[in-house]
């Protein structure tokens, strides 16, 4: 069997980071992350290291918000243009 990847880049602090920065709660990114609210807690006080799997969802999700502005500034120029 195959050993879970671990992540090599988010740790405990920046997830808190992450998460606070998008004012999100750590119900919310339990719910996004499908994990429990204590597995959350226990990733960013350190107790458990940020699995590679949430460090993926993570750059997903800011994929996303990018593309999500780009939609929004499209569609407020067309909204705005003349004619």
């Amino acid at each position: 069997m195959k050993a879970k990847e671990k992540s090599r880049y988010l740790d405990g602090p920046q997830l808190r980071a992450w998460r606070k920065g998008r004012k999100w709660t750590a119900e919310k990114l339990a719910e996004f992350a499908g994990v429990s609210v204590y597995a959350v807690r226990s990733w960013e006080s350190g107790r458990l290291e940020v699995p590679r799997y949430c460090e993926r969802l993570i750059e997903e999700r800011e994929r996303f918000e990018v593309l999500e502005g780009v939609i929004d500034n499209e569609v407020m120029r067309r909204i705005t243009a003349p004619g």
